[in-house]
């Protein structure tokens, strides 16, 4: 038998690891009507090989992290952002009406940011 990489077993499937680094993870969803974005910074560390589009990664607290996955209205994929764009998602926020929530305690940073400071 001859044996083949994983795509040519599962058509259609995909399984890379994405670029490591400094990162803005974030995840937009709805409880009953009300709507809020996880947002928070991370970074892009090595781990074990997964299926699909993967990335480790490290953050200050993962308590906090794992506490608002857990408790929701979050599940299960998010988004990683190259770069530190919480201060501009945190905004944004404010003009589309969702609640921004940040899970580590930054907000007076982003704040400043925001002023210029």
């Amino acid at each position: 038998m001859l044996g083949y990489p994983l795509a040519f077993k599962h058509p259609g499937s995909l399984t890379a690891e994405a670029k490591h680094g400094d990162i803005t993870l974030c995840r937009f969803d709805g409880d009953n009507g009300e709507y809020s974005m996880l947002l928070g910074n991370a970074k892009g560390v090595d781990g074990p090989n997964c299926m699909g589009t993967y990335l480790w990664v490290e953050v200050d607290n993962i308590k906090r992290l794992e506490d608002k996955i857990v408790c929701g209205p979050y599940i299960h994929h998010c988004v990683g952002i190259h770069k530190n764009v919480v201060p501009v998602l945190y905004e944004a926020c404010k003009y589309i009406g969702v609640k921004p929530d940040l899970y580590d305690p930054i907000e007076e940073d982003v704040k400043a940011y925001l002023r210029g400071e």
